[in-house]
């Protein structure tokens, strides 16, 4: 018995399955205290609905965005109908403080240029109300997608986005 056991031990194929198995604990090992060490600066965000064709965002906490670039904020509080309070979306940052929102019937313009349309009803057949018009102000953001269904700043329910709804700035991954 003691022979066949020593055999085990020392043949290769064992050898190489206890290596595979000491390097996978210890890749899965550094990932995990990688993943814990950057939690306060980095999370991962995914994009349940086909508002972009982006899936999984890498967020940067805390990070501002600027125009142009996509952010991730948790949606008001109160009055979203859709979605639970503190439900995470991510966005293109469209507008910032000092651009002009305005709406020419369900048409939707920023700085004079038509970027989208407000639905009036939603899918579930729900009125939708027309959302921020007028200067954006400062420490606020107007957040959209180019998708014909997204649900974003044009309506009132998600309105602008304010830096205290910013969870932070988003880099798609895939």
């Amino acid at each position: 018995m003691n022979y066949v056991a020593q055999g085990v031990v020392e043949s290769p194929i064992f050898r190489r399955a206890v290596r595979w198995v000491t390097i996978t604990m210890v890749i899965f090992l550094g990932m995990w205290v990688l993943t814990w060490l950057a939690s306060p600066y980095y999370t991962i965000a995914i994009n349940e609905t086909n508002s972009l064709p982006q899936k999984v965002f890498l967020i940067k906490r805390g990070v501002l965005p600027k125009k142009g670039e996509m952010v991730t904020f948790h949606v008001p509080m109160t009055g979203v109908k859709y979605y639970p309070p503190g439900y995470q979306f991510t966005k293109i940052v469209k507008g910032v403080a000092g651009d002009r929102v305005e709406y020419r019937g369900r048409e939707v313009y920023l700085n004079g240029q038509k970027i989208g349309i407000a639905k009036e009803h939603s899918q579930m057949g729900e009125r939708l109300d027309l959302g921020f018009s007028g200067v954006i102000p400062p420490g606020h953001y107007f957040a959209w997608t180019p998708s014909k269904d997204s649900y974003d700043s044009r309506y009132k329910d998600i309105g602008l986005v304010s830096q205290e709804q910013v969870v932070g700035s988003a880099v798609p991954l895939f």
